[in-house]
């Protein structure tokens, strides 16, 4: 209840003796509350303080403790969230908060309270503040008490308090009861087995008597077999409908593989990987999954005997029915950028074949896009677009919104089919209410398009459980290693004289060992000489030997290995081969791999096949001047082409592999991108973007798979073209780092590489180190932004195999398990708003007996702040050291774990037996 001095405000003599009543009652229960409240003494007065900001030496924290109305702490002006938070010294019950404020008071806030003053509870919140003294009556406890501001009275200026003053007393202590005897927990009933019976098709088989059949007859005594000696090899089940699936058991023969996929489909042509491993052992690989589809596929990339085949006794596969997916589009509204008058968007979705929307004929306009709306929120799952003849889109996209104004890319394409009328099957994994075909070149020379039909497919949004249900499984997946994080930054940087100065060394040797990209779009007009020639003038800048011994100083300094890009736009074998000489003399084992290109899928007029024929010049010229240098490409851009160039450089490579990498870059969204609208942290946070991430880092990780080499992301962060202000340099970026890093790792990837620069704060906004002025940019001094803790966390868990799991609500919690020996690692992400929501209580299935455990976390005053990150308790240095995360004791003992996880946190949970 919420109690404080009011003004007085004119009343209706109609109402008055109702009122006037009220008024009375009121009066009564504050008098009775006071009373009570004065029970307790004052335990805030004194006690040390903290806030997010301070306006000046003049107006600290510690003056609204001070029991002083005449000084005052104010935050820095138009800032919010701000708070401040007092350290009571021990946990107390509490009963009372006094909140005089200055005239720069909050419209909107909360009280809250903590046990450690890291994770914090809400107690109280307004949002129609309005100065003056705020007396508040609560029953918590806690030994840290903060008011947390989202709104400011005045939005120019800052929130501002005379006096913060708690009320409490020690707690009681407890009457002895008797504890009842506990209520066993309800045993979750398992999936049912689905795959047994259900028609099976493999790539090969080795005889008759070896049929894909035998794997799903519920026999362990018949088996399906390949041939020998021939990768890759599959076994597929049809389970004639789309499942969601929980698990799938592999029994192997002693013909097994040590590498292998587990792949989904609706229709067994589209694949997307639900698992991955090159660890595999053989004997019977149990695997807690979570995916929808029709079809399921064990996909062999490596076999334990080299001599033999893959061999499968028993392939099944655990799932109940997926929702029934409905033809939503049909009949409901739809508006486009420009229509024929007689062939309208709303042709699109009349379930008719013979009729069509087509663009105007007389306004062209790029791009053209095509928009239905399906009256409400859905979880969408397939578009299918059937084009009129030629009036085709050869490059378009599918997007989603809520609003019809932000909207997401949920598909992306340059290789649009639709020529002579043809029709495409798009699957989608999105929640929305709108649908949007986004076109963005028309195929041939055709300057519209038209659409027959636009079909959109989905079903009810599955709704968030009450708890989470996570299991992990105890098969080994890919192997997280101590190299796995690590840092971009353009080539251009080299310039710096300021690397090798300051901080910058320190902050990398604090992220443990790693590997430094140098490479970026400036590759492409980038000059190298070893002989001070003349720079042409298509070049911008040259790199030069004494650039790569600079780069060699850090190298040695931190530990870390080196990717170094080379120009690939302007093809010249020669000098791509002294470049790499040249580096390979100065850097020794410290360059991990020549990067060929940049981004190749931009260049105008450019292919994948033209790119592996200049690859392949570069790589002969290389071979010749300096044998063993390691190549690394086609690091290819974030758009749709970007996976035809994935493809089809793989297809390249399968008949005779000569890259070190496979790589790819990856950003889930662009900020000069006209057809997303507006970024914000819900969508970087969403699952949808998690999905479109987890989507191009298990297709790289698969590629590579079968090329056996590693695959890595060299190139990523959260919204790329320099990121966004308020969304890529705040705290949410630093948990969608996290998740972006863990569910890379979990696809098989053995890099990620966030993206920046060392230049200052300003821009961009996406860079992980920055300099918070020109002197400190120009010393190297630089500030650690919240996204750098990120591969700070993942350096904290350590290495181990990554193992599968099961998470019924990834909508908030996103949950990854690493296993070394006999210790367990869970990295739990909540990514729900701690403005608007509470912490969200998940039960873990183990796997295992445990009997010890641990946490820390990684927290931060609100998603959109920019300071006050903390993990395990204690934030980087301006030095860039970290003294290492403060553990929690936590009680373990089982195969389960129930934990409350606090909203807009990670948690790092260890557990040993």
């Amino acid at each position: 209840m919420r109690l404080r001095f009011s003004r007085i405000r004119q009343v209706r003599p109609a109402v008055a003796a109702g009122v006037a009543a009220v008024a009375a009652l009121i009066a009564m229960q504050l008098a009775i509350a006071t009373v009570a409240a004065a029970a307790d003494p004052i335990v805030s007065q004194g006690r040390p303080v903290l806030a997010s900001s301070e306006s000046s030496t003049t107006f600290l924290a510690k003056n609204a403790v001070d029991g002083n109305t005449a000084t005052r702490w104010n935050s820095k002006a138009n800032l919010d969230p701000q708070w401040i938070r007092v350290d009571l010294g021990k946990k107390l019950s509490l009963s009372k908060v006094s909140l005089v404020w200055d005239t720069a008071c909050a419209k909107s806030y909360q009280v809250q309270v903590s046990d450690d003053g890291t994770s914090f509870t809400r107690v109280f919140s307004t949002t129609t503040g309005d100065g003056g003294t705020d007396n508040i009556t609560l029953t918590a406890t806690g030994r840290y008490v903060r008011v947390f501001g989202t709104v400011r009275c005045d939005t120019t200026r800052g929130y501002s308090l005379q006096e913060f003053k708690v009320y409490g007393a020690p707690q009681a202590s407890p009457s002895p009861t008797r504890s009842p005897s506990p209520s066993p927990s309800p045993t979750a009933t398992p999936d049912p087995l689905v795959s047994q019976g259900k028609p099976a098709k493999a790539s090969t088989e080795a005889d008759a008597t070896a049929v894909a059949g035998n794997a799903v007859d519920g026999s362990t005594s018949t088996r399906w077999t390949s041939v020998s000696g021939v990768d890759p090899q599959w076994l597929r089940v049809d389970l004639g409908a789309i499942y969601h699936l929980s698990r799938v058991t592999l029994l192997w023969n002693t013909a097994c593989a040590t590498g292998y996929q587990i792949q989904v489909s609706d229709d067994g042509n589209t694949w997307t990987n639900i698992f991955l491993t090159t660890n595999s052992d053989g004997a019977t690989d149990d695997l807690p999954l979570q995916g929808n589809g029709r079809y399921v596929r064990m996909f062999g990339t490596a076999r334990c005997t080299a001599t033999a085949g893959y061999s499968v006794n028993e392939f099944k596969v655990y799932g109940t029915p997926a929702p029934v997916r409905k033809w939503l589009s049909k009949g409901r509204p739809a508006l486009a950028a420009n229509e024929d008058p007689a062939a309208p968007a709303t042709n699109a979705v009349d379930g008719k074949l013979d009729t069509a929307y087509t663009s105007a004929p007389t306004t062209v306009e790029d791009p053209q896009w095509l928009r239905v709306d399906l009256g409400a929120r859905y979880q969408l799952s397939k578009v299918t677009i059937i084009w009129n003849g030629p009036l085709c889109s050869q490059t378009y996209r599918i997007q989603v919104s809520d609003n019809d104004i932000d909207y997401s890319d949920e598909f992306t394409t340059a290789s649009g089919r639709g020529g002579t009328g043809g029709t495409e099957n798009i699957y989608l994994n999105a929640v929305g209410q709108y649908v949007r075909l986004w076109n963005t070149l028309s195929c041939g020379t055709n300057l519209n398009m038209s659409v027959t039909e636009f079909k959109v497919y989905g079903a009810p949004p599955v709704p968030v459980p009450a708890v989470g249900t996570i299991t992990i499984g105890n098969q080994n997946g890919s192997f997280l290693n101590d190299r796995y994080t690590g840092l971009s930054f353009g080539i251009e940087q080299l310039r710096r004289n300021s690397i090798n100065m300051g901080n910058i060394a320190q902050y990398l040797k604090t992220l443990g060992p790693g590997v430094m990209r140098w490479g970026g779009s400036t590759d492409e007009n980038l000059w190298w000489t070893s002989t001070n020639e003349p720079m042409p003038t298509w070049a911008e800048w040259t790199l030069t030997p004494d650039h790569l011994r600079k780069l060699n100083t850090l190298a040695v300094t931190t530990g870390w290995k080196v990717i170094l890009g080379l120009n690939l736009k302007h093809v010249d074998p020669p000098r791509a081969a002294d470049e790499a000489k040249v580096a390979k003399q100065i850097l020794g084992d410290r360059l991990l791999a020549i990067e060929m290109g940049n981004e190749p899928n931009y260049w105008l007029n450019y292919s994948p096949a033209q790119y592996y024929a200049d690859w392949e010049q570069l790589r002969a010229a290389r071979v010749q001047a300096v044998p063993g240098v390691p190549l690394l490409g086609p690091s290819v851009g974030r758009v749709g082409a970007g996976d035809v160039y994935l493809n089809q450089f793989a297809d390249a490579q399968q008949a005779h592999p000569d890259l070190a990498v496979l790589a790819s870059h990856f950003y889930p969204s662009c900020s000069r991108s006209a057809s997303n609208g507006k970024i914000n942290i819900p969508n970087l946070l969403s699952e949808d973007w998690h999905n479109r991430e987890r989507l191009r880092a298990d297709l790289v990780a698969g590629l590579a798979a079968r090329l056996h080499v590693p695959g890595m992301i060299t190139e990523t962060n959260s919204v790329s073209c320099t990121g966004l202000a308020g969304v890529s340099d705040v705290f949410a970026a630093a948990l969608w780092g996290v998740d972006e890093l863990m569910s890379v790792a979990e696809a098989g990837d053995q890099a990620l590489l966030l993206h920046g620069d060392l230049g200052q704060c300003d821009s961009p906004a996406y860079a992980p180190l920055c300099a918070l002025t020109p002197q400190n940019e120009s010393a190297g001094k630089m500030h650690a932004r919240p996204i750098y803790y990120a591969p700070l966390l993942v350096q904290q868990v350590g290495t181990g195999f990554i193992q599968p799991v099961s998470n019924d609500a990834t909508s908030v919690v996103r949950a990854y398990a690493i296993r070394n020996g006999t210790r367990l690692r869970l990295v739990l992400v909540n990514v729900s708003d701690p403005a608007n929501s509470s912490g969200y209580p998940v039960k873990i299935s183990l796997g295992a007996t445990y009997t010890h455990g641990d946490y820390f976390r990684l927290t931060a005053p609100a998603l959109d702040a920019t300071a006050g990150v903390t993990l395990g308790g204690k934030s980087v240095t301006d030095s860039g050291t970290y003294a290492g995360p403060t553990h929690t004791t936590m009680t373990v003992n089982g195969k389960t774990l129930s934990v409350t996880l606090p909203a807009g946190s990670a948690t790092v949970i260890t557990l040993t037996p």
